[in-house]
């Protein structure tokens, strides 16, 4: 046997996931399992050349299996020791596991609709609302229900509500205090009505006492447990903030947290990861280094602080855009013990009620329908606790209609007179660093 031009390579060099992305499409057999694409192609030759290495010279083994570094010498130049690869490479160990995965996921669903067929359906159904896919692959819903700032025992009547009526996107967060809640009305309508868990996107939030690699997992084991779910679709880290940290520098830095949930990915606990009050130069140091992209950015964005220069930022670079508080979240004047007097009122605006006039809405559903339809393919989260005002929400993407040019000239036109951030990070300032301005904390002039 001779070293075969077909042996899988060892060199890190070659983009594996292009490999497996060029292999040809499941034969019917295949498809039957839940195969995307014909795995077997990325180990055929590897499994030809074990056939052949039965009774080999160790010559023929190592050039066909041996993995630099090849051997370790000893200082006195006596016996050595040969290292082999017989797993086939990278390329196919990741070929065998996407092989694996996409069978169980295919048995698991099926066990599933086994499951719900005896279940009754939903008071009401939006199947083909609309998504947006992420660099992971996986798909966002554009609308999704916030849970922050809901008072206890409100927010489980709030998403049930809002599963119950069409949404399939609920947003998260350790220090909102109130995933046990959400995690008691996901488990009363995914157990009880013809609902899948893989329907429903959750989000949740790593807080900035847990940054440190080896609270990241410990982070996440909680909120999962309060949510009653084995994997969360998102996980973001908060703020670029680390609980009692000062100088010149995070410590620990946004690398260490950021590889710490990679590696959640990696485990199956999480799905895709992305940042929450980031600044464009912040992603820009992570892109830098990130094995898992950045998926979501998710920040405050309404017709008072519109972040355009961000939200292209986000389209240049594939990372999802998602607006919190597009309503210009009304109460956090008060939260943050600003002078209520002093801080614009979004919902109360006249441009914006003379718009929802003119279009027959009311202004919570023009604000929302701002931020769909001024960033195609980007996602917004109104947040609220009335069951009646979260599925009136819901019309923004349940009924055809649409802003006119006019409309949102008008409602672009409101940043020009009023800039306003309801949450600008000011809480997270400190003399002693890293923060000391909000120019250190957003990087904006």
């Amino acid at each position: 046997m001779s070293a075969s031009s077909e042996t899988t390579s060892f060199d890190d060099s070659i983009d594996h996931e292009a490999v497996l992305a060029a292999l040809p499409p499941p034969t019917p057999t295949q498809a039957a399992y839940g195969w995307s694409r014909d795995w077997t192609a990325a180990w055929a030759s590897h499994e030809r050349l074990l056939l052949e290495a039965r009774g080999a010279s160790l010559e023929t083994l190592e050039r066909a299996f041996a993995y630099e570094p090849s051997a370790c010498e000893r200082e006195n130049g006596g016996a050595r020791i040969q290292y082999f690869d017989l797993t086939g490479g990278p390329v196919v160990r990741l070929a065998k596991r996407r092989a694996i995965e996409e069978q169980i996921a295919h048995e698991e669903r099926a066990i599933d609709e086994r499951r719900l067929a005896s279940r009754p359906p939903l008071p009401r159904s939006l199947p083909d609302q609309p998504r947006a896919t992420l660099a992971s692959g996986f798909a966002i819903p554009l609308l999704g229900l916030g849970t922050w700032k809901s008072e206890p025992g409100a927010v489980r009547l709030a998403v049930e509500a809002a599963l119950k009526c069409g949404y399939r996107h609920v947003d998260c967060a350790s220090v909102y205090e109130n995933e046990s809640e959400v995690g008691e009305a996901l488990d009363a309508v995914l157990g009880h009505y013809k609902l899948s868990r893989r329907d429903v996107f959750v989000t949740s939030k790593l807080w900035n006492t847990d940054h440190a690699p080896e609270r990241v997992r410990v982070a996440c084991e909680k909120t999962l447990g309060d949510l009653k779910l084995n994997y969360l679709d998102l996980y973001l880290i908060h703020w670029p903030v680390v609980t009692g940290c000062v100088g010149e520098a995070l410590s620990p830095s946004i690398r260490e947290t950021w590889e710490a949930m990679e590696a959640l990915v990696d485990e199956g606990l999480v799905r895709s990861i992305g940042v929450s009050n980031f600044s464009a130069a912040k992603m820009d140091a992570i892109r830098a280094y990130a094995r898992h992209p950045i998926s979501v950015c998710q920040v405050e964005c309404h017709p008072f602080w519109p972040q355009r220069k961000l939200a292209e930022y986000c389209a240049d670079n594939d990372i999802h855009f998602t607006a919190y508080s597009p309503l210009g979240s009304p109460d956090s004047a008060s939260m943050f013990r600003r002078d209520e007097a002093r801080a614009p009122a979004l919902l109360k605006d006249p441009t914006v009620a003379r718009v929802a006039e003119r279009v027959g809405r009311d202004v919570g559903q023009v604000l929302i329908k701002w931020a769909l339809q001024k960033r195609p393919g980007s996602s917004a989260l109104p947040k609220s606790a009335d069951p009646k005002r979260v599925e009136s929400n819901l019309s923004v993407i349940a009924e055809e209609w649409a802003l006119s040019d006019e409309d949102l000239a008008e409602l672009d036109a409101l940043a020009e007179r009023t800039r306003y951030r309801a949450v600008d990070g000011a809480f997270w300032l400190n003399p002693a660093g890293p923060y000391r301005t909000l120019k250190d904390l957003w990087d904006e002039d």
